[in-house]
């Protein structure tokens, strides 16, 4: 879709603030063709050489691909480093991959896709950050209000009477006149967000524990320790309040007298710090290149340098590496380089997971708010999430997007507290008001939720009872149109909604429930999706 006259102008300037606010040297704005919403036309760039950059864009393209699926903002400095990408950018070669990195890509976003724009590089030659990243969503939502204010993309400004501050997801069929939300779900609305505003949610303190996301960092980032000159082995031992653990790297497969000879000059360094311990054997042993060479023997292992790792609030780690002879002066600052890099990576690995903490403690808060509790709802949110986990592990869904399933799950039904849950959820033959009341909870949870957990939470909440043939609410989406999440939320949730007692009925059995989710397939639920849950449930 190109851009109404006028519009164009503002596109440039609004593009321009990627190079002012965040130093991007180039930056290119795609907007969706309105016949063919997965391909993208090129509307404004700057810093391109216009004969390097496509004018069309579809989902052959690895990046986009990528946005197409996640629906979220992403960045991507590096190939080695970024496995999840290699394997989604696949089709391309790596030169080509260098020749698009460090690149940050926002999709313009609201029930789907209706454009995105594409940052590269930057003026400092530095990699682009989650500041950036924020930044960006911000530059976005410029661009969105810009949408709004001409009506593109069927996108209206929401009334002038109505107080939230709620975007709604693109209906796939034009509306007169989108529903008013009652005086209640108004008013409850505004006390929830008092209530969160109030609360003095913090992480909790971190634990003397690696983290699963810690040991993945220590397993990406130690098998380059082998590059080093001369060396043989590497490892990350764990002696300390965190517990034992050691992963080690080796070129080839090790004796055990080998073993025995580098854990022994481990043991001695540590002992030499007044650091009286036992030296773990390795949990994991990895081996990037191969097991077909020489095996490491004792002679292997003439010198064994050691350097404690530093990680806040997680002491007795130490990084060792066995080389074959004497060390030259560069192998030690090439060596104080890896060092400074696993750290690094340990670091901001630790800080995504303090993050899931905070916005699991968040979610908790949303369900559990000071004014009212409801132990039942309570109880229904943390089984979904705990199915929704066990649904993501089983599809493989990234980790990114896993968190943002489980947060949906655990607040999917906050909507429903504030619009009299106590006396809805207690009947089963409620009149047309009281069902009109419920239609409203994912559009209630949602503006609940978004000031605290973000819109990439709060649309799967928004989308969660919307189903697949377009016939749900709030706003009949259909198919691909409602987010992954949403729809693998619908299915736990349902799945929770029958397998539970209410107070009005009885629990359904396991077999009675696998045969609603088979009778729901390709109306209420994904077809796909519903398989693969039957799977994982039978």
């Amino acid at each position: 879709m190109l851009p109404q006259p006028g519009l164009k102008n503002e596109l440039d300037g609004i593009l321009a603030r990627c190079n002012d606010e965040i130093g991007a040297r180039k930056a290119a704005l795609y907007l969706a063709d309105d016949e063919a919403p997965a391909v993208f036309d090129l509307v404004s760039q700057i810093g391109y050489d216009e004969q390097r950059i496509p004018a069309r864009v579809d989902a052959s393209d690895g990046f986009v691909a990528q946005l197409l699926r996640k629906r979220a903002a992403f960045f991507v400095n590096g190939v080695k480093n970024e496995l999840e990408y290699m394997e989604l950018l696949g089709r391309a070669n790596e030169r080509q991959l260098h020749e698009r990195l460090p690149s940050l890509l926002v999709p313009l976003y609201r029930g789907r896709i209706v454009g995105y724009f594409e940052l590269r590089e930057k003026h400092d030659h530095t990699v682009f950050t989650p500041s950036d990243l924020e930044k960006a969503k911000r530059i976005a939502a410029a661009v969105m209000d810009s949408f709004v204010a001409r009506g593109l993309y069927g996108l209206t400004p929401p009334a002038a009477a109505t107080p939230l501050n709620v975007v709604p997801l693109r209906a796939p069929h034009k509306e007169k006149r989108r529903r008013e939300f009652s005086s209640t779900a108004k008013e409850a609305v505004e006390k929830a967000k008092a209530v969160v505003a109030r609360e003095a949610i913090t992480a909790h303190a971190r634990p003397f524990a690696l983290a699963e996301e810690q040991i993945a960092a220590i397993k990406s980032v130690l098998p380059a320790m082998l590059t080093l000159p001369g060396s043989s082995i590497a490892s990350v031992i764990s002696h300390g309040p965190a517990g034992p653990m050691h992963v080690m790297a080796a070129r080839s497969s090790i004796t055990a007298p080998a073993l025995e000879t580098f854990l022994s000059k481990v043991a001695v360094w540590i002992r030499k710090r007044r650091e009286e311990t036992a030296i773990p054997k390795p949990n994991t042993t990895l081996h990037p290149l191969g097991t077909n060479g020489p095996s490491i023997q004792p002679a292997h292992i003439a010198t064994v340098l050691n350097a404690p790792v530093a990680l806040r609030g997680v002491p007795g780690i130490v990084l060792s590496v066995a080389f074959e002879t004497a060390l030259e002066p560069r192998t030690h600052r090439q060596l104080e380089i890896f060092l400074h890099e696993l750290e690094r990576a340990l670091e901001h690995a630790a800080s995504a997971r303090d993050l899931h903490q905070t916005r699991r403690t968040i979610a908790g808060k949303l369900l559990e708010p000071e004014f009212e509790s409801y132990p039942d709802l309570r109880v229904h949110c943390h089984e979904v999430a705990a199915l929704a986990e066990r649904f993501a592990r089983a599809i493989g869904l990234p980790a990114d997007d896993r968190e943002r399933l489980i947060l949906g799950a655990l607040v999917h039904d906050a909507g429903l507290r504030p619009l009299d849950y106590r006396h809805l959820a207690h009947e089963a033959d409620l009149p047309e008001e009281d069902l009109q009341t419920i239609r409203e909870h994912p559009v209630v949870g949602a503006a609940m939720v978004a000031p605290v957990l973000g819109w990439d939470v709060a649309n799967i909440v928004l989308a969660h009872q919307e189903r697949f043939d377009g016939t749900g609410y709030p706003y009949r989406l259909k198919g691909e149109a409602i987010p992954l999440t949403a729809r693998m939320l619908h299915l736990c949730d349902a799945w929770v909604a029958m397998t539970l007692a209410k107070p009005y009925r009885q629990a359904r059995s396991k077999e009675e429930a696998l045969q609603e989710i088979e009778r729901g397939a390709g109306t209420q639920f994904d077809p796909e999706l519903a398989a693969r849950f039957r799977t994982l449930i039978a």
